[in-house]
C-alpha cells in the first residue's frame, strides 16, 4: 500500500533551517550541534540555483521551504564571522556564497 500523502518526509525541521543560515551565528553552532560538525562541502548550502533545481528538478525528495530570512536578511548569505566551511572538490568555495555580491549593493533610494 502506497502512502497517502504527498510527501513523506517534514519540508521543515532545525537542520534544514540551520543548514540554510549557517553562516550566521547561533545557526553555525545549531547545524554543528545538530549535524555533529559541519558536513561535507559539496552537500553545504552554496548555491540558491542548486537547491532550486534540487526541489524542482533533480530530488522529487527534497521538499524544503524558503525560510523567511530568503526574503528580508540578505546578510544570511554572508559569512561575516569567517566560518571556515571547506571547499568543494570543484574548486566551489562555500565560505562565501555565490551571489553574495548582490547582498553588497544595498537598496536603491530615490529622493524627492
Amino acid at each position: 500500500m502506497s502512502a497517502r500523502c504527498h510527501y513523506c518526509t517534514h519540508y521543515s525541521s532545525a537542520i534544514i533551517v540551520a543548514s540554510f543560515l549557517v553562516r550566521m551565528e547561533p545557526f553555525s553552532h545549531t547545524f554543528q550541534a545538530l549535524q555533529g560538525g559541519f558536513d561535507i562541502p559539496e552537500r553545504m548550502f552554496h548555491s540558491i540555483g542548486k537547491e532550486w533545481e534540487s526541489a524542482s528538478r533533480d530530488n522529487m525528495g527534497d521538499v524544503r521551504e524558503l525560510i523567511p530570512e530568503f526574503f528580508y536578511l540578505p546578510d544570511f548569505l554572508l559569512n561575516s564571522n569567517h566560518i571556515q566551511l571547506g571547499q568543494a572538490t570543484k574548486r566551489i568555495s562555500v565560505f562565501t556564497f555565490g551571489t553574495a555580491h548582490v547582498v553588497n549593493r544595498g537598496p536603491k533610494v530615490k529622493t524627492i
